[in-house]
């Protein structure tokens, strides 16, 4: 992922947090994946093989998109935070614009 695509990202995710429109803890993720809040996920590719694996069943059960772009420094600092490796989206309008950002990539 390029620099401008990764600060895009960050700045979405800034912007969703602030307008309380993310999620953030495993806990509560996961209750928003169960949910059907959860409109999209973020993992960070740092992240622990077992914790993927995991979001990755639960994603792919529940039908909610999944990316593993960014490093868990990279979305704590977006977020304000100390330390996150995950993130849910419960925004339709904030998940479009990700996804479209995250298409680039590919």
């Amino acid at each position: 992922m390029q620099d401008s695509q990764k600060n895009k990202i960050m700045n979405l995710l800034g912007l969703a947090y602030r307008a309380n429109k993310i999620v953030t803890s495993e806990k509560e993720v996961l209750k928003a994946i169960k949910t059907k809040k959860a409109k999209l996920v973020l993992v960070a590719c740092d992240a622990s093989p077992k914790t993927k694996d995991r979001f990755d069943k639960k994603c792919f059960f529940h039908k909610i998109p999944l990316y593993f772009h960014l490093q868990s420094d990279e979305i704590a600092h977006a977020l304000g935070k100390s330390l996150s490796k995950i993130v849910a989206i419960t925004e339709d309008g904030f998940k479009e614009i990700a996804e479209k950002i995250f298409m680039e990539v590919k």
